[in-house]
């Protein structure tokens, strides 16, 4: 914490602390799931613009000068919102092999340009289905729907058949 204290919350402001949480409040203890578990939560957080609370947390270990590196423990769900800069997160991972990384997140950045639509000339249609019958009739139902609505764009989502 001191360390992270150090490096990132060193001149921050007051009412900016550095939040810090982990995964296995959230989900439990998972062992070797828990780096990419961590990084699915800090997605998460950036799509959403929300921090989620840890769990449980009651009592600050003393021994860490919460103030001083301004660290802050979410006890309950709070805004991340955007500011004049982008939002970045870290992520720690410790395995038992002894194996630790760290990534760093940042927010995607806000398209200013409308997503301009592209007509491909072919397209794939993937189906699955438990049995064969099941797959030929899966089949027949896209090929009545496509032949019934020529002009239906082919990029959009084909899912009430």
């Amino acid at each position: 914490m001191a360390a992270l204290g150090a490096v990132f919350g060193k001149n921050r402001p007051q009412d900016q602390p550095l939040v810090i949480g982990s995964v296995k409040t959230n989900i439990g203890h998972l062992e070797p799931a828990s780096g990419i578990a961590s990084l699915i939560k800090v997605v998460l957080a950036l799509q959403h613009g929300e921090i989620p609370p840890h769990l449980h947390f009651q009592q600050p270990n003393p021994n860490i000068k919460w103030d001083e590196f301004r660290l802050k423990v979410p006890t309950e769900r709070m805004p991340w919102t955007v500011r004049a800069k982008s939002r970045l997160a870290g992520v720690n991972t410790f395995g038992f092999s002894g194996t630790n990384a760290h990534v760093i997140l940042e927010e995607a950045p806000i398209s200013q340009v409308a997503p301009t639509s592209i007509e491909r000339p072919l397209h794939l249609l993937a189906l699955s289905a438990k049995t064969d019958e099941a797959l030929i009739q899966l089949a027949e139902r896209y090929e009545k729907h496509l032949a019934a609505n020529p002009d239906l764009a082919l990029g959009d989502k084909l899912s009430d058949i």
